[in-house]
């Protein structure tokens, strides 16, 4: 608005008369523009972050007005206030809340946002989804008009909620349903994709459900778009953008929150995007299980110098051998920390740079570091990857550098930058 003002001050300068030779050339000076409550309100609503859901409310409910709202949430679906999507929908007079859907109920419901509006509802509204995107089925939707999506990604393909999303679409179709997606900042915040895209022989299993990158670096209304459209799926979709959202920042306004700390007590979701990107790696590492029995298990290291990647190995030898193959390493991000006395079979991973630490990367040099000490890298953790290049590639002594050549060369990875981009909702250099 103020930079509108401007310009019309210097358009307007720009039809004055030439001035005389003779006299003295006056510098153009801008009006003052003053800084009334109203333009002071508009300029901090221009500028300010809205999610999805506060967006969508602020419109008076317009995608929802007369519709039976089937609701999917989890611990992280509250707005700026800390008021839970639940309670916001549960009082309104334009739509019927009808279902609240809780993925992941097991982890949500320690959420106290979500507790106490899910206790205030009827029980036979509520349904507590298993972390599995067949507990999704059309008894549970049965006698819905919408199905309301309020849930964020972790921002990788191994995410149960990203099958989840495709699951929610099909069976919108097969019932005649409306979804509405109002969108949040993926947890992982990376500005560009990463990984390698899944196997054809692949899709379909729950690591790689969809033949996209490991990081695809998309929000959920984003691959909802995508899923919707490149699979043909066809569901009556909308998909409600953030404002004012930048990727560099993905999930910021949740980073040392002290309003999320009260949502989320007890839920043991992480809000640091540090922290976030650090569990990803973890959980490619073990395989998706924290309890792999393997020779390594990595895990979160919260040291006094900050957080890191703690490895575990079967043995004091085997740590000391991933040691010295990491040492040949470049590392972005992160640097090998002092070895401890105490724990002579432990190597931790401290971080020195957020912006740097890249999940797949991580990753990648661990196994690889593994491999060259002669130790066994897991199937399951190579599996997680979604993609035989890379199991091929430690097999035969291959670089982190030359498995991710070879993962970059494939027809669906230089097909998948114009397929992300033409679904993008927010810029993609931001």
């Amino acid at each position: 608005m103020l930079a509108a003002v401007l310009a019309f001050s210097s358009c307007a300068a720009r039809k004055s008369p030439p001035a005389n030779k003779a006299e003295t050339q006056q510098p153009i000076v801008s009006p003052v523009v003053e800084l009334t409550p109203d333009l002071v309100r508009a300029l901090k609503h221009e500028n300010a972050f809205r999610l999805g859901m506060e967006i969508e409310q602020g419109r008076d409910w317009a995608d929802l007005r007369f519709q039976r709202v089937a609701l999917l949430v989890n611990e992280l679906s509250f707005d700026q206030k800390g008021i839970g999507s639940v309670e916001a929908l549960s009082h309104e007079s334009q739509f019927t809340l009808f279902k609240v859907i809780i993925a992941d109920a097991d982890r949500a419901m320690g959420s106290n946002c979500l507790r106490e509006a899910v206790e205030a509802l009827p029980e036979d509204r509520v349904v507590r989804l298993a972390n599995h995107p067949e507990a999704l089925n059309d008894r549970v939707l049965e006698n819905s008009s919408a199905i309301l999506w309020d849930i964020p990604l972790t921002g990788a393909r191994f995410d149960e909620e990203v099958a989840l999303l495709c699951r929610v679409l099909e069976l919108a179709v097969r019932n005649d349903m409306k979804v509405i997606i109002t969108d949040r900042p993926s947890l992982v915040p990376v500005m560009q994709s990463e990984g390698p895209t899944s196997d054809r022989d692949a899709i379909g299993s729950e690591t790689a459900y969809f033949p996209i990158p490991l990081f695809p670096a998309m929000t959920a209304g984003e691959l909802g778009k995508l899923i919707n459209q490149e699979f043909a799926i066809q569901a009556d979709l909308v998909v409600v953008p953030m404002e004012n959202w930048n990727r560099k920042d993905a999930n910021g306004w949740l980073a040392g929150s002290r309003l999320a700390e009260q949502c989320l007590a007890g839920t043991g979701t992480l809000t640091d995007p540090t922290m976030v990107k650090l569990q990803s790696a973890v959980t490619l590492i073990n395989g998706g299980n924290e309890d792999s029995g393997g020779v390594v298990r990595a895990g979160l290291a919260r040291e006094s110098s900050g957080p890191g990647l703690a490895l575990t190995f079967k043995g004091a030898e085997n740590a000391t051998a991933v040691r010295s193959a990491l040492e040949g390493l470049e590392m972005s991000g992160v640097v090998i920390a002092n070895a401890d006395v105490a724990t002579p079979n432990r190597l931790a991973l401290q971080v020195t740079n957020s912006d740097q630490i890249s999940p797949v990367e991580l990753s990648l040099q661990v196994f690889y570091a593994m491999a060259q000490a002669k130790l066994k890298v897991p199937d399951t953790a190579t599996a997680m990857y979604g993609n035989k290049l890379v199991a091929h590639g430690l097999a035969r002594g291959m670089t982190p550098d030359q498995i991710r050549r070879r993962w970059s060369i494939t027809q669906e990875a230089r097909d998948w930058p114009d397929r992300r981009n033409a679904h993008l909702l927010y810029p993609a250099e931001q």
